[in-house]
């Protein structure tokens, strides 16, 4: 196999699971694909016998549909030392399955060659799979970035990325993808911004003072929990709006494209994206509980600070309620630059500081306080 294998639906990779199996079946069928595809290459020295199997498995492994018997299918004489292409038709894959959770399910797709003993190399070269999602949240992307997408000299900067959610449900979260290269944008700053339409520009709801944020995880997503949940149906635009004119290297996927679904807007009025197909990596996670982050959610009135003498000019000493040694003291200047990081500390000269005007950061569990000076 050359090619990895696809999305069984047209458009998405991941639709909320109780969002799909609201729809009618008519619906359902609607949005998986009628046919796929394996692509693939004889390597032997002359042409060869290929079968091709397929089979799809649900989250406890158990079998659902598919194609090909064991030691059937086989397609003789196929071309060697070319890129060749295999279509089969999709079964329905979905019907009375169990669910993995209310809002979430998953499949397991596995595409093979019957035959794969015949052939020399690895083995495992001769099958691919693909976890198809039905989780809480919708993509269009695979989940791998091969460029990052910026918006340059354009303070203000607006990019959007359109849904259409199949059932009324409430926005919790949205999952970005900021991709690790060229200069370090961590410490720029964007708001989050959700829109019912573009034209006009309706915005439903904002965020303002956010990072860029990376994860320890290859293609992992920083997920940005919203401070309220926010009612959404129909059409929506998820988003964001940098403040300075650096690229924030939103993460860009070259393996699927939704040119038609992506705009951006430096100034001049909204744009569909017309570079290179692609798919902005950004995703509306769906729901009205709270998402577990990964670490303990602290409350947040246990961690209060004060700053003494404020306003300050000079040494200034900070009173903390409460420590456990693993906190993080930072420091911003009013234009969103970080300017100081250091473990926690009693006393700080802020002449080194400019512009005066700055504010501390208590960070615990990757949760901040603030306070201004």
């Amino acid at each position: 196999m050359t090619l990895p294998a696809t999305s069984l639906m047209k458009e998405y990779s991941s639709v909320p699971w109780d969002h799909f199996i609201s729809l009618s079946s008519i619906d359902q069928e609607n949005l998986l694909r009628d046919s796929s595809a394996m692509q693939y290459r004889v390597n032997d020295p002359s042409p060869a016998d290929v079968g091709f199997n397929n089979r799809i498995y649900n989250y406890n492994g158990n079998y659902v549909s598919g194609f090909g018997a064991d030691n059937g299918n086989i397609f003789p004489g196929r071309p060697n030392n070319i890129q060749l292409k295999y279509d089969f038709v999709v079964d329905s894959i979905f019907p009375n399955t169990p669910s993995l959770a209310v809002d979430s399910n998953r499949f397991t797709v596995k595409n093979y060659f019957t035959n794969g003993n015949a052939f020399g190399g690895l083995k495992s070269n001769d099958t691919v799979t693909y976890t198809q999602e039905f989780y809480n949240y919708y993509s269009f992307d695979d989940g791998s970035a091969e460029v990052g997408y910026d918006l340059i000299n354009a303070p203000n900067g607006k990019v959007a990325l359109k849904f259409e959610i199949m059932k009324p449900d409430t926005l919790r979260a949205i999952r970005y993808f900021f991709l690790q290269q060229g200069p370090n944008v961590s410490n720029k700053l964007f708001s989050i911004k959700v829109w019912s339409s573009l034209n006009p520009e309706t915005v439903i709801y904002q965020e303002s003072a956010q990072r860029p944020a990376y994860t320890s995880v290859i293609n992992g997503y920083a997920t940005y929990v919203l401070d309220q949940i926010v009612p959404v149906s129909g059409t929506i635009y998820i988003g964001f709006q940098q403040v300075l004119g650096d690229g924030l290297h939103l993460g860009y996927d070259r393996n699927t494209a939704s040119n038609s679904r992506m705009f951006y807007n430096v100034g001049a009025g909204w744009i569909q994206t017309a570079i290179t197909p692609g798919t902005f990596m950004m995703r509306p996670v769906m729901g009205d509980t709270t998402l577990f982050v990964g670490v303990p959610e602290e409350n947040p009135d246990n961690y209060n600070f004060t700053v003494a003498p404020n306003p300050a000019d000079g040494l200034v000493n900070f009173i903390f309620s409460k420590s456990n040694g693993s906190e993080q003291l930072e420091v911003w200047s009013v234009d969103g630059r970080l300017v100081h990081s250091s473990s926690l500390v009693t006393r700080l000269e802020t002449n080194a500081f400019s512009p005066v005007f700055i504010s501390f950061g208590y960070a615990i569990s990757k949760q901040y306080w603030r306070n201004a000076v």
